[in-house]
């Protein structure tokens, strides 16, 4: 069966066309005011609920029966929310929306994330507290240590124990820091380090606050391996070693450095045979003690002579 439409002049053809546009018309206005409102419940819609600082567990379930989809976007740890709940939605709470809306979340991780420790000994105090922080740890206790490196890392500890770069961490961990103080001002006698062990004269040096430099082995010594045969700055001045500089690191003059020779030959007359001996431990020794300010660095030789035996053992 087909309709068929006659036209016997162009009026009538205006005419149906007109009439086609009308049901045109009349079926578009039908469609966006009764049968698409029913398909997407237009001027009906439910209020976004406040998800912010609430927990995971469950939350999806619970949302999807009341009208919602939750979208995890990103998982970012922050220490002013717990473990695995919302920080922040979009759209906020409070927003009427159609049903079977999307919510779009972040959230805090499941479990506390951890962060490979740097390496900030030598860095500057200022320099470690940002790497510090910009990795989401905490700055803990602060030591001073007298060290020539003022204001500079000397190590890093965590509940007093020391931290190794390259350890991992768990974020929001406190590290305490230990600062060099400078060279301290006071003087004291320089310990005598010589004929020790390298061990008890590490014990030595830290109890007076020097710091240990550089370690070099003598395979020639007239000791046995592991002693102590010489520290650079010495313990004792010889008469005719006069220092170039005064406690303060000014220059001596001419006159100085002379008047000082004196002193220290009225003290310790030089004798060309004197200057080779060598004193054994608890031997008086009359040569003048040199001076140390905490913080100064002190470096030593010490004998990697394997065929000399240590005394105690040439007793037995």
């Amino acid at each position: 069966m087909s309709i068929v439409i006659r036209t016997h002049s162009l009026g009538q053809v205006f005419i149906h066309i007109l009439i086609a546009l009308t049901l045109l018309a009349l079926l578009i206005v039908l469609f966006f005011y009764n049968i698409l409102p029913i398909v997407t419940h237009h001027n009906k819609t439910i209020i976004v609920p406040n998800l912010v600082g609430v927990n995971l567990d469950g939350l999806e379930e619970k949302l999807r029966k009341s009208g919602f989809q939750l979208v995890v976007q990103d998982t970012v740890y922050d220490k002013n929310y717990k473990l695995n709940t919302i920080i922040e939605q979009r759209p906020i709470a409070g927003t009427a929306v159609k049903e079977g809306r999307k919510i779009y979340v972040i959230i805090t991780p499941k479990t506390t994330p951890k962060v490979k420790m740097p390496n900030l000994t030598g860095m500057s105090y200022q320099m470690a507290m940002a790497k510090i922080r910009t990795l989401q740890l905490e700055v803990g206790a602060i030591r001073f240590k007298p060290d020539i490196a003022a204001d500079a890392v000397l190590g890093q500890e965590i509940e007093g124990r020391p931290l190794k770069p390259g350890e991992y961490v768990t974020v929001g961990t406190r590290i305490d820091l230990v600062i060099g103080s400078g060279v301290g001002d006071e003087e004291f006698d320089m310990p005598e380090l010589e004929g020790l062990t390298l061990e008890e004269a590490k014990e030595i040096l830290e109890a007076n606050n020097l710091q240990l430099g550089h370690v070099t082995e003598d395979p020639y010594a007239d000791e046995p391996a592991g002693i102590v045969v010489q520290q650079t700055p010495p313990a004792r001045l010889e008469a005719d070693k006069i220092p170039l500089y005064d406690k303060d690191g000014k220059p001596l003059t001419k006159a100085e450095r002379e008047k000082l020779r004196k002193e220290l030959e009225a003290k310790n007359p030089t004798n060309p045979n004197e200057k080779k001996k060598k004193y054994k431990k608890g031997e008086f020794d009359p040569r003048p003690r040199n001076k140390a300010r905490a913080g100064e660095i002190i470096d030593l030789k010490v004998s990697a002579n394997k065929k000399i035996k240590p005394e105690q053992e040439k007793e037995e």
